[in-house]
């Protein structure tokens, strides 16, 4: 299933855009960039590795689009239906912007 995902982009954000289409095509990995600023790019795709962004030096965070309206009623929904974390450690890193 595809989702969206925001890759928060480097000092030079146009490399740093080359530098994940380049990535996702060596992984065979099927993407729409959906639109891009200089500071954010925002990406359809599969879930990516965990691996991904320890080879993307250009980027320095990825986001996943968890609800894309602006009713507050359907966001508690899907922020309820959402698993933010499904780790075994103590430790839960995420941010809601």
């Amino acid at each position: 299933m595809e989702n969206i995902y925001l890759f928060v982009l480097g000092r030079d954000y146009e490399l740093s855009v080359r530098e994940i289409e380049s990535l996702l095509q060596s992984r065979n990995i099927n993407f729409e960039i959906l639109d891009v600023s200089k500071n954010v790019a925002a990406i359809k795709m599969e879930k990516p590795e965990k691996i991904l962004i320890d080879r993307l030096g250009g980027t320095i965070k990825i986001a996943e689009v968890i609800s894309n309206t602006n009713k507050l009623d359907e966001i508690e929904s899907n922020l309820e239906n959402a698993e933010l974390y499904n780790g075994i450690k103590n430790k839960i890193i995420f941010s809601i912007s």
